[in-house]
């Protein structure tokens, strides 16, 4: 099975009640979300910090910016 550390998803049109829902059935622990604005689908970024490090920049109607950083291991 494939597990990605990050998964960005555009124009959703989930229903604003069962966005949290879904999210979490996904398996993703971390999220910055835009909802469904007018005629435009929602915007999804979601992540888990087990390998990467993602701070959310800006958001607005129609994007999310974002900073995603490997982080590395010494083993």
């Amino acid at each position: 099975m494939i597990k990605l550390d990050i998964l960005i998803l555009l124009e959703t049109m989930v229903n604003c009640q069962n966005v949290e829902l879904t999210i979490k059935r996904l398996g993703y622990i971390k999220n910055s979300t835009i909802l469904p604005y007018n005629n435009w689908g929602a915007i999804w970024c979601l992540w888990n910090e087990e390998n990467i490090k993602v701070t959310v920049i800006a958001k607005a109607t129609q994007t999310i910016h974002c900073m995603v950083y490997e982080k590395f291991t010494t083993k």
